[in-house]
């Protein structure tokens, strides 16, 4: 069982998502939710 269930990253710039990217590769069934402020990164 993993420590926790779902990780959400506040700010998907190149640090945020390489970190979701790391979280992915690790943990592929955990819930992963990103956000950031800038519509151009969401896009």
């Amino acid at each position: 069982m993993l420590p926790f269930a779902r990780v959400t990253i506040i700010g998907i710039g190149l640090i945020g998502s390489s970190i979701a990217r790391a979280v992915r590769a690790r943990m592929p069934t955990v819930r992963l939710t990103g956000f950031d402020a800038d519509r151009q990164v969401r896009a």
